[in-house]
C-alpha cells in the first residue's frame, strides 16, 4: 500500500492493446532498515551524453537516408552527438553530409573499409585527415568480415587492422583519434581473431539481444572480446531492436512499445557496464514495410516516413532529463543509498554544480519474443535516502510521454519511487556541492 500522504502519479500506457499501469510514488518515508548512506561519486552527464550514438547510412540514396534534412533534424531533436557510418573517400555527397553533421556538433565514427574492398587504406586515412578531421571521433577496422565466407578472414583482418593502426599513428593530427577493433558476427570469432591489443584503443562488440532484455548478450561479448583486446576499453558499434514482428528469421523482433522501454535501458545498461560508446542500429527505417516481415527495414528509431516511433520519444526524453546544463570543474560526491530489489539498476549522473539526475531502471522483460506478445510488468518500490535534505525538482517516467509523467516533489531527505517497465529519472539539487 502507499504510505499515508504519499503523492502518487498514475500513468496508463498501452502496448499492443494491453494496458500497462506504471506508478510513480513520491513520499516522505523512512529509509529501509540497515540502509547505509554512502558518498557516491557520480559519473558526468556529459560522458553519458557522449556515449550515446546511432548508426546512419548517408550514402544510401535509395532509402529514407536520401532525406538528409530529416536526418540532421532528428539527430538535433534527439540530442544525440555521435553517429557511425562507412568511410568512402570518393563519395562526395556523403562526405559533404558528414561534414555538415560535424559542424552541427556531431562526432563521426567511420568504418575504414575491408580486405579486398574497392578503396585503399591510404585513401581512407587521407579522407579522415582532410576536411572531416575536426569531426572524426573514431575509426574502426573491417565490419563483421568473419561472415564474408573468406576462409582466410582472420589473417586478412589482423593484417588490415595493423595497417590501419600504423597509418593513423603515422599522421600527427590523427594520433589522438581512437582506433576501434574490427567487429565480428560470431562470439567464437573473437578467439579466432586473436589478440590485437597493440593495434586498438577500444574493442568493438555487436551485442544484439535478439528481442530479449538489453543486457542479454552483453556479458558474453564483454567476456569473449578480451581475447582480442586484453584489458582495453569496449565500444559497442551496433546493438538494438527491429520491429518486424512478422519476420520468421532467427533474430526476433519486438513491438514498437516494447522497444520504447528497451532502447533507453540499452544505453543505460551499457554505460553502467563501462562501455565507452554505444551506437544503436539505426536512426530511420530504410524502406517501408507495412507487413513488418523484413527485419532490415525495421531497425529505425524513426519510421520510413520519418514519423517518430515510441522508442524515439523515450530516448529523446532520457537525453533531455540527463542533459548536462553547465560545465563541471569536478565531480562532487552525493550521499545516497538506493534500495529496491535485485533487478533494480541505478546510475547517478551530475549535470551541473549541485545538480544531479538519478536514473533507475529494472532488468525486466516487457516482450515475449517467442510468443510475440507483451509481458506485463508490475511496478516495484525503490527507496532513495539522501542523508540530507535535497530539492527534488521532478521525477519522470521515460516512456516517451514527456511532461505528462512528471511531478514536482519539493525538498526531501527520502524519496520513494515505483519503477516498472520504463526508466525513471529523479532530478535533484543539493544545497551545496559535495
Amino acid at each position: 500500500m502507499w504510505p499515508e500522504g504519499a503523492d502518487v502519479l498514475r500513468v496508463p500506457l498501452r502496448s499492443s492493446g494491453i494496458l500497462l499501469l506504471l506508478l510513480v510514488g513520491l513520499a516522505l518515508v523512512p529509509a529501509p532498515a540497515g540502509a547505509a548512506v554512502d558518498r557516491v561519486t557520480p559519473r558526468s552527464a556529459a560522458a553519458f551524453r557522449d556515449s550515446v550514438g546511432v548508426n546512419v547510412h548517408l550514402s544510401y540514396y535509395d532509402t529514407a537516408y536520401r532525406n538528409f534534412t530529416g536526418v540532421a533534424h532528428a539527430l538535433s531533436d534527439l540530442g544525440v552527438r555521435q553517429v557511425r557510418d562507412g568511410a568512402c573517400s570518393g563519395c562526395t555527397g556523403q562526405n559533404a553530409r558528414l561534414e555538415a553533421l560535424g559542424r552541427q556538433g556531431i562526432g563521426l565514427t567511420l568504418i575504414m573499409g575491408r580486405p579486398g574492398g574497392s578503396e585503399t587504406l591510404s585513401s581512407l586515412v587521407g579522407l579522415v585527415s582532410g576536411p572531416l578531421a575536426p569531426y572524426v571521433a573514431g575509426v574502426e577496422g573491417p565490419n563483421e568480415y568473419d561472415g564474408s565466407g573468406d576462409p582466410r578472414w582472420s589473417a586478412k583482418v589482423r593484417a588490415y587492422q595493423r595497417d590501419l593502426w600504423r597509418r593513423m599513428r603515422a599522421i600527427p593530427s590523427l594520433d589522438s583519434v581512437p582506433v576501434l577493433s574490427p567487429s565480428v558476427l560470431s562470439l567464437a570469432s573473437f578467439s579466432k581473431l586473436g589478440n590485437l591489443s597493440r593495434w586498438l584503443d577500444c574493442v568493438n562488440v555487436h551485442p544484439y539481444a535478439g528481442g530479449d532484455v538489453p543486457s542479454a548478450d552483453l556479458g558474453a561479448n564483454l567476456r569473449d572480446a578480451r581475447a582480442v583486446s586484453g584489458r582495453k576499453p569496449v565500444c559497442a558499434t551496433e546493438a538494438g531492436y527491429h520491429n518486424a514482428t512478422a519476420d520468421r528469421g532467427n533474430h526476433p523482433g519486438v513491438s514498437e512499445r516494447a522497444a520504447a522501454a528497451y532502447v533507453p535501458r540499452l544505453y543505460l545498461d551499457f554505460f553502467r557496464a563501462g562501455v565507452e560508446r554505444t551506437f544503436l542500429y539505426e536512426l530511420v527505417d530504410e524502406w517501408p514495410d507495412p507487413r513488418r516481415d523484413k527485419r532490415e527495414s525495421n531497425f529505425g528509431l524513426l519510421r520510413n516516413d520519418f514519423s517518430p516511433k515510441p522508442a524515439y520519444r523515450s530516448l529523446r526524453e532520457l537525453m533531455r532529463l540527463t542533459s548536462p546544463t553547465a560545465r563541471l570543474g569536478r565531480l562532487a560526491p552525493l550521499p545516497i543509498a538506493v534500495e529496491g530489489g535485485g533487478d533494480l539498476h541505478w546510475q547517478l549522473l551530475q549535470t551541473a554544480p549541485k545538480r544531479y539526475s538519478v536514473v533507475l531502471w529494472r532488468d525486466v522483460r516487457v516482450w515475449d519474443q517467442h510468443r510475440e506478445r507483451p509481458v506485463p510488468v508490475t511496478a516495484r518500490r525503490a527507496t532513495l535516502d539522501f542523508g540530507q535534505r535535497v530539492s527534488v525538482a521532478d521525477v519522470s517516467v521515460v516512456d516517451g510521454h514527456g511532461a505528462a509523467s512528471t511531478r514536482r516533489a519539493g525538498g526531501r531527505r527520502h524519496l520513494s519511487v515505483d519503477v516498472g517497465a520504463y526508466p525513471v529519472v529523479a532530478r535533484l539539487r543539493t544545497p551545496r556541492a559535495g
